[in-house]
């Protein structure tokens, strides 16, 4: 029993240059992982549609008339569009030939809206 022991003790010291070697091996696969999994959820963020502003644009904080103004885009000005909604936040009571859409934009940085049918979505096979 003691002689297994003194061997097992032997081969762990003999063997300390080749764990130190695997463990350098693992700390730098999990870093690769890690940076791996980054990239991949930045190039997921990144999904929108391209449309060009059909008209001089209202940006508005949320979607619905009644929000706060942001600012303008000018017409022609290319948007990024990340998503939107069907009706605006305050048009729910409106008759349903006046509500309309407001899609979702990045506006300095922040998320903002603008009406939807005041875009030209652009050919996805240009």
């Amino acid at each position: 029993m003691e002689k297994i022991g003194n061997t097992l003790f032997e081969f762990i010291m003999l063997g300390d240059f080749t764990i130190k070697k695997i463990i350098t091996l693992l700390a730098g696969l999990c870093l690769v992982i890690l940076f791996t999994s980054i990239n991949a959820t930045d190039a997921q963020a990144a999904s929108y549609d391209k449309a060009y502003a059909s008209k001089n644009l209202t940006v508005k904080s949320s979607p619905g008339t009644s929000y706060k103004t942001l600012g303008k885009i000018k017409i022609g000005k290319v948007v990024k569009v990340y998503g939107g909604v069907e009706i605006g936040k305050d048009q729910y009571d409106w008759e349903s030939y006046r509500q309309y859409g407001w899609s979702k934009i990045k506006y300095k940085n922040k998320t903002a809206y603008v009406k939807t049918h005041e875009l030209n979505f652009s050919n996805p096979y240009t």
